[in-house]
């Protein structure tokens, strides 16, 4: 990463050329931003979002959900610059697969938001570029996930 990009250059437009993603977070009761580990299969599809801190280790969550529905959000992570999102998607096992990594997490104008890159993208059979072993393995979690059929339970925390 060469640059420092803030939400607010990007709100602002100073980020103009650069390839980045701007994410409404939701928040918890005490107003902290989260992501939420959520999805699973379903049928010949699935698709997954894990969240893994910067060097692709399993994260502690703020709480474990009282109510896990099939392939909706099991488990939310407090969001911090540097940490990635995974999102696997597959059909009939075939996966694309991207890997974005928060550069700033900041609230704006009264909600949370963060800004993204995404340093690593997985289609047909081969990496953009290929994510260091420690998000590789994330990533595995996340495929594991998205086929997980009517998941409900989290596949990649430091719950213990």
């Amino acid at each position: 990463m060469g640059y420092q990009v803030t939400v607010r250059d990007y709100l602002d437009g100073s980020a103009e050329g650069k390839r980045l993603h701007l994410l409404e977070l939701p928040t918890t009761r005490k107003g902290e931003p989260v992501y939420w580990e959520q999805g699973g299969g379903r049928g010949l599809t699935g698709e997954a979002h894990l969240v893994a801190g910067p060097k692709g280790e399993s994260l502690l969550p703020i709480c474990n959900a009282a109510k896990r529905f099939p392939n909706g959000r099991h488990i939310p992570f407090i969001a911090r610059p540097g940490q990635h999102i995974i999102i696997a998607q597959h059909h009939l096992e075939v996966f694309s697969i991207w890997v974005y990594r928060m550069l700033d997490v900041a609230q704006h104008d009264g909600r949370w938001h963060a800004l993204l890159e995404c340093p690593y993208i997985f289609r047909n059979g081969e990496w953009t570029e290929v994510p260091p072993a420690g998000v590789l393995y994330a990533v595995e979690q996340a495929k594991r996930k998205a086929l997980c059929q009517n998941c409900r339970h989290p596949h990649y925390c430091a719950c213990g």
